[in-house]
């Protein structure tokens, strides 16, 4: 049994990692993985489907390594302690065995895999295994490049001389080892490099055992004194260094592989530890495979080779930013596994750890050098003979879906760059057609995309409603939408696919169907019914309300079919009309969540998961009750999310005896048997990417209370030491919350928050507590300004130089009881026809002002924390990012500590224009969202916030405050409240005007013609300029329409009136073909008929 480094207790805190400059190896401690741990292999290099080399023993000196599907790639560790020898890694048979030493304890963490080794009772030897997989990064987790890591320590006290060896052979660089290959030394000034390829280069040939036959693999280290690389056979060089003898000269080939195993090696000889000096030295494993993917005849680079260079000008960067890189490493890895462990379940953080490598080595960056667009291409690995044409399928749809958790999580912007190739397939801008009315199953094999894709494996409602939820999921999460705009007539097409094959599929296959074609399945049908929704929701956020209530109409319908005829006494059946006693794992119902939609109840859910309970196998849930013997990680990721807590950890940790126990010793495999854990499909890839699931719905819970469709992009937090700040943001707004203590915690000063990342912000936030003041006093203030297109009058309701006075008034007030946080971000707002009243200094238009508040604080001598964030987002085609930062103020001898939070929600034609309602909560976030096609602003004013503000200070003057300094800081802070409230009330007023309720729509015909786009708005795969002159968002009621995609409003979806196009077309009554547009959008292009369920299905090439 391997033990993982012990702990004194179980802490759920982030360490600090400014010590992990000088011991970047150092395991985590406190991290709350299982205390015990075998996984069914350990990840040594997992950089891309390639570049893929795990351990699949519990120590790594007792077998060799292999490739992720299978393959031996031979890797060979010594440790030389004085005289004594020491095998830690692989099992040669020439060279001597050594002292095989198994490791004390492991970890395996997002980025890296760490063993640590008593070589004897003198040295303690810490291997560590990273990559960079950060997934903000592109560019980064895009490079080819391992790092390796030894951390020596005397453990006796006493001084000793270590030296390292480690090699590998020709299999990494061939599938078959027969296979003539070459090498040669292309050291430079700085670092020792040797590297091997095939002696002919046949660059994107093919691939046998998803092998690699082209390109070169590189070893390489800091160059030093003691280092020595060479190649030469095996034997030669292990003999060498076991025997103390100089390494042998670099060999010359070309040679087979297997003709007396030529190896890259290195060697450190002579290193002295002691017990006050320990030593740290690291190489790199890297390969460069030339070109990555042949995209329909368009032969694909690699993005690292256009974003940094070649690769010895990687290895070159990755060496010189060695400490820098492995610091962002460890302090990821850190944040990582304390955002899992908030769930309380150590069987969960050791899991989500486990699967990070093996989902991101599944994926490939590539770059089109002619257009600059960035793909990543996800490889299906498969293990079972009947599924053999599925692996290496090249973004398999149903492979993206379930991995889509993970990146929705940690990258939303990864998303669109894995879709748009089958975007492009399917649109039929390769030289292969596409004319089915469903989303295609896959792009080909890897690493071919050069023919067209048989009809073998589609799954019609399976891979369209999939690419429909991703594509929104993207959306909601930030993702731009630019990228959709050639391909609005064919998801146009998909959604009318599904409402054709709704409410139950007729007999297609599906990802639980396993070859066989089976018509009315319940899972599936929820599915389609949720794609339905998503196109609606996707439609909302360009502003086409008309459609998307249809659609949602049309979901909404489907759902309350789907349910009635299903539902079985205490369950839903497996399909329609099946036995009472059939069943199937609902986990598509996770997205209903993940997008908020709503279309099927809470309660549904429940009753599934208390359905399930029983049926639990020894390692986890069946698929369903015709495949009882098996069951899917994925799977029950999504559906762990979903359920009640103790459903949550219950699946866990039978997920986790899986992998703990299996006998398939394998990188994760999906399909298992639950009765014995064997594997039975699927190996290594990103289907385990689902159990992320539980994590991404949490965030979209957090982002939910931002009320900004797009916040989650804005929610980045830098887990870096100071140093490394850029290199490990992280994209979480479960890690982000200021509140979080492991993260925003003053005393981890490594933790470099996101929030406070400016330099004027950087130098107020890190107010001190000195003794002999009690305040502390933090002023934060930014303005960002949010301009309409057409527009080019900017009002600015505050400026630098308040924060500048409040920050010196804070820090003067050395004695002051009183803890006193100010953080203002103020959004200066601008609009054609607001231009005359946007100077907050008019005269006429100060007599608004909140006069109330003035006189209630004019007697306040206390301690006011006043926050208000303000974010205003202009963006030319996508939805729009606000960010809500709160800070917290603590008052240790304040005899009153008054905290008023304020952030002012947009709230735009919510209301009658007779009526004064605002959307306020004790803390409401103004959030101004732009469209997909124009940027502008939507402002409103917070009667309520007014309100709470004047009361808040109102209580505060009852109490009173021994401070000096307080009225000055009070004055301050209430005359830019007033300042902003002027501003506010006004826009507020004169917006009001002309604002009209929309009447509520009609009820929606599910079984009527769907909507069209305009031949107009689409052609040359491009929209009309007029079009996107339309849905410029510059007037309130337009912005109104444009925010109704919340998933709990679906019911406001298409809340459009007649009055309210008479607006649209008035409010533009200046552009020329106004006119033109609105007939042509009302009555020009009448809806055609939709096709029938059995003609889409019949649709074939």
């Amino acid at each position: 049994m391997v033990v993982h480094a012990a702990s004194s207790s179980h802490c759920r805190a982030l360490v600090a990692v400014s010590a992990l400059l000088l011991a970047v190896c150092v395991p985590l401690a406190s991290a709350a993985l299982s205390p015990y741990f075998r996984p069914p292999a350990f990840p040594i290099v997992a950089n891309n489907p390639y570049w893929s080399i795990w351990s699949l023993s519990d120590a790594p000196g007792r077998s060799w390594t292999e490739h992720a599907n299978g393959g031996v790639q031979a890797m060979t560790g010594y440790a030389k302690v004085d005289s004594t020898y020491y095998r830690f890694l692989g099992v040669p048979s020439v060279g001597g065995t050594g002292i095989i030493v198994d490791p004390i304890s492991t970890q395996i963490l997002p980025l890296s895999t760490v063993y640590t080794f008593k070589l004897g009772t003198a040295i303690q030897m810490v291997l560590t295994f990273s990559n960079p997989a950060q997934l903000d990064d592109d560019t980064l987790v895009s490079v080819p490049v391992t790092y390796v890591t030894f951390a020596l320590s005397s453990l006796d006290g006493a001084s000793h001389t270590v030296s390292l060896y480690i090699d590998h052979s020709a299999e990494l660089v061939v599938a078959d080892p027969a296979t003539s290959v070459n090498w040669n030394d292309v050291s430079t000034s700085a670092n020792t490099i040797i590297r091997m390829g095939a002696n002919v280069q046949s660059v994107l040939s093919g691939s046998t055992n998803d092998r690699i036959n082209w390109g070169n693999a590189y070893m390489a280290a800091p160059k030093e004194t003691a280092l020595v690389g060479t190649v030469s056979s095996d034997a030669n060089c292990r003999n060498a260094f076991i025997s103390g003898a100089a390494a042998p000269a670099l060999q010359t080939g070309p040679r087979n592989g297997n003709d007396n195993w030529p190896v890259l090696s290195l060697r450190w000889n002579g290193l002295s530890v002691t017990s006050t000096t320990s030593v740290t030295k690291f190489m790199t494993l890297s390969y460069d495979n030339v070109n990555t993917m042949n995209f329909f005849s368009k032969v694909l680079p690699p993005l690292w080779s256009t974003k940094i260079g070649t690769i010895l000008t990687v290895i070159a960067q990755m060496h010189t930013n060695y400490a820098t890189y492995m610091s962002a490493i460890n302090a990821r890895n850190t944040a990582l596994v304390t955002l899992f462990d908030k769930r309380g379940s150590n069987s969960y953080t050791t899991l989500l750890s486990l699967v990070y490598r093996q989902v991101t080595a599944s994926t490939e960056h590539a770059i089109d050098t002619t257009t600059q667009q960035h793909y990543v291409f996800m490889k299906t690995f498969a293990t079972s003979s009947t599924n053999g044409p599925v692996n290496g399928q090249v973004n398999a749809v149903t492979t993206m879906f379930f991995a889509s958790p993970f990146y929705l999580l940690l990258n939303p912007s990864l998303v669109p760059k894995m879709l748009l190739p089958v975007l492009k397939y399917a649109n039929s801008e390769t030289s292969f057609p596409y004319t089915r009315s469903w989303a295609p199953s896959h792009l080909g094999q890897w690493p071919l995309c050069t023919t067209a894709v048989p009809t073998t494996y589609d799954m019609p409602v399976e891979h369209t409603a999939n690419m429909l939820i991703m594509i929104t999921a993207a959306a909601q999460r930030g993702a731009p939408l630019t990228y959709l705009q050639p391909y609005w007539p064919l998801l146009t097409t998909w959604a009318n696919y599904l409402v054709a094959s709704l409410p139950f599929p007729t007999s297609q296959l599906f990802v639980d169907s396993y070859g066989t074609a089976s018509a009315n399945n319940v899972n599936l049908a929820m599915k389609g019914a949720i794609g339905v929704g998503a196109y609606s929701l996707l439609l909302s956020l360009t502003g086409n309300t008309t459609a998307a209530a249809q659609y949602m109409n049309s979901a909404t319908s489907f759902a309350s079919q789907i349910l009635a005829q299903s539902f079985s006494t205490d369950h839903y059946l497996r399909e329609k009309g099946a036995a009472a006693t059939t069943w199937s794992l609902k986990y598509n119902l996770l997205f209903d969540r993940v997008l908020k939609l709503g279309l099927f109840a809470d309660a549904v859910m429940t009753t599934e998961q208390t359905f399930y309970t029983p049926k639990m196998g020894a390692y986890g849930l069946p698929v369903d009750s015709t495949t009882s013997a098996n069951g899917r990680v994925g799977e029950q990721g999504f559906v762990a999310a979903t359920g009640t807590t103790a459903q949550f950890t219950s699946i866990f940790d039978k997920l986790f005896l899986y992998a703990n126990t299996t006998a398939s010793r394998l990188p994760l495999g999906d399909y298992y048997v639950v009765g014995s854990g064997a594997n039975v499909d699927f190996r290594a890839g990103a289907f385990v990417g689902g159990l992320y699931a539980r994590e991404l719905l949490e965030d979209v819970r957090a982002v939910a209370s931002t009320s900004s469709i797009s916040a989650r992009a804005a929610s980045t937090v830098s887990a870096a030491t100071a140093s490394s700040a850029s290199l490990a943001s992280f994209s979480s707004a479960s890690i982000a919350s200021a509140s979080s203590a492991s993260l925003g915690s003053a005393s981890s000063a490594s933790i470099a928050s996101a929030s406070i990342a400016s330099s004027q912000s950087a130098s107020i936030a890190s107010a001190s507590s000195a003794s002999a003041a009690s305040v502390a006093s933090s002023a934060s203030a930014s303005i960002a300004s949010a301009s309409s297109a057409s527009d080019a009058s900017l009002a600015t309701a505050s400026s630098e130089a308040w924060q500048t006075f409040v920050a010196s008034e804070a820090s003067a007030a050395s004695d002051a009881s009183v803890a006193s946080s100010a953080s203002a971000t103020v959004a200066s707002a601008s609009s054609a026809s607001d231009a005359s009243v946007a100077t907050a200094s008019s005269a006429s238009d100060a007599s608004v002002s909140s006069a109330s508040l003035a006189s209630d604080a004019s007697d306040a001598s206390v301690a006011s924390s006043v926050s208000a964030s303000v974010a205003s987002v202009s963006s030319a085609s996508d939805a729009s990012v606000a960010s809500v930062a709160s800070d917290a103020t603590v008052a240790s001898d304040a005899s009153v500590a008054s905290s008023v939070s304020a952030s002012v929600a947009t709230v735009s034609s919510a209301s009658d224009a007779s009526d004064a309602s605002v959307a306020s909560t004790a803390s409401a976030s103004l959030a101004t969202v732009s469209s997909a096609s124009g940027a502008s602003l939507a402002s409103a004013s917070s009667a309520a916030w007014q309100t709470s503000a004047a009361s808040a200070a109102s209580a505060a003057a009852a109490a009173g405050s021994d401070s000096d300094s307080t009225p000055i800081i009070i004055g301050v802070v209430v005359g830019v409240v007033c300042l902003l409230l002027i501003v506010l009330v006004i826009v507020l007023v004169l917006r009001r005007r002309r604002v009209r309720k929309p009447a509520s729509a009609p009820a929606f015909d599910s079984t009527a013609p769907f909507f069209q786009v305009p031949s107009s708005i689409v052609a040359n795969s491009t929209f009309d300029p007029s079009y996107d002159d339309l849905h410029t968002p510059s007037e309130p009621n337009y912005d109104t329409l444009q925010n109704v995609s919340g998933a709990e409003t679906k019911s406001e979806a298409a809340v459009v009136s007649e009055s309210t196009y008479d607006e649209l077309k008035g409010a533009h009554s200046g552009a020329p073909q106004s006119e033109t547009l609105y007939s042509e959008l009302r009555t020009s292009h009448p809806p055609q008929d939709s096709p029938t369920q059995e003609d889409a299905l019949k649709a074939t090439d």
